[in-house]
């Protein structure tokens, strides 16, 4: 039991009560947060729901998946758990299927999104790197 709030990890019982939360709350509320992102990413393979949005068999997910054994089509050092489409093609996160582009890891995915998915900023991105 913690001695600051008397609760044993009473995250909510701060958000209740709306009490600051104290800091042994923070640590376990932030390691039950990161086993539950872990499950998440070991439990995503093919999931209807998930890729219904996308258009997607599963015949076409494993086929993609398979083509660089379940890494990132850019860095091909991670886990390619994302969905990338053509966001020019479909408005917002559904997609029609026909724009899918690969599939990428989280790094990767956030990264061609921040960068608009556009080639003339990923060019001088590079150039930049190049010094």
């Amino acid at each position: 039991m913690h001695k600051s709030c008397g609760t044993y990890s009473g995250y909510t019982i701060h958000i209740r009560d709306k009490t600051e939360i104290c800091e042994p709350c923070r640590k376990a509320s932030r390691i039950y947060q990161k086993h539950k992102r872990d499950q998440k990413v070991k439990s995503l393979g093919y999931d209807p729901r998930r890729f219904s949005r996308h258009n997607m068999s599963r015949e076409k997910y494993e086929e993609m998946l398979s083509k660089y054994n379940g890494s990132c089509w850019v860095c091909q050092t991670k886990e390619a758990i994302n969905i990338d489409h053509d966001h020019s093609c479909c408005d917002g996160a559904w997609s029609c299927g026909k724009c899918v582009r690969g599939l990428l890891c989280s790094g990767c995915n956030t990264a061609l999104g921040l960068m608009q998915d556009d080639k003339k900023i990923l060019n001088k991105a590079i150039r930049y790197l190049e010094g």
